[in-house]
């Protein structure tokens, strides 16, 4: 799906303004320094910040649009968001906390059980379906918090910083399933992150704001 928006926020000292264009299936990597508002411009993008003006169009459908009076909430705009801070549900276990999303969404639980323990065992975490996300390493944390993205993700995924507590061995493992997705998928992928040898191998092309 494609993405065009002209966006500005402004939240304490941040002041954002971004127009962005990009097509449906493109891999676009977001760097730029600390404070530049890159987390905030996908939270806006899944519906988690309103924009103060401007307007938002997910595959020409607008979604948030302050003018008009428009704002589509998160659940509303069929997309995966994959933050920072992880967010899983501490009572629900692993596999529900990746099934969430789809049964949210209408699936049955058969089948959304047997997504989640399919995209599980590609990030190597199919012995940790029944455990509790309390008992997670960082790492393991991240790589569900990812999954979960991914399996209602198909259409658009928002990864912010998705690698960033991995081991350097899991790495390469987490970024394969990344554009194995995306390519299976026809997927539109904006990725948030510092590393620039990650934008190069994830994205089509990367955008710098905050410069």
């Amino acid at each position: 799906m494609s993405i065009n928006a002209q966006i500005k926020k402004e939240l304490g000292t941040l002041k954002l303004d971004v127009n962005l264009q990009v097509q449906s299936g493109q891999r676009v990597a977001i760097v730029g320094p600390n404070g530049a508002g890159k987390t905030t411009l996908l939270r806006i993008l899944c519906g988690l910040v309103p924009i103060d003006s401007g307007c938002v169009e997910i595959h020409g459908n607008v979604v948030d649009a302050p003018d008009d009076r428009i704002f589509v909430p998160a659940e509303a705009r069929n997309l995966g968001y994959c933050p920072q801070e992880h967010t899983l549900f501490s009572n629900l276990r692993v596999a529900s906390n990746v099934m969430f999303g789809l049964r949210a969404h209408g699936m049955d639980r058969i089948s959304a059980a047997e997504r989640a323990n399919q995209i599980l065992e590609q990030l190597q975490l199919e012995d940790l379906g029944a455990v509790s996300p309390n008992s997670l390493s960082v790492g393991q944390s991240q790589r569900v918090a990812l999954a979960r993205a991914l399996v209602v993700g198909e259409s658009i995924l928002l990864l912010d910083e998705p690698t960033a507590s991995l081991d350097k061995d899991v790495r390469p493992i987490v970024q394969q399933v990344i554009n194995d997705h995306a390519a299976k998928f026809g997927t539109t992928v904006l990725i948030v992150t510092h590393d620039r040898a990650e934008a190069a191998l994830l994205a089509d092309y990367t955008i710098e704001i905050g410069q």
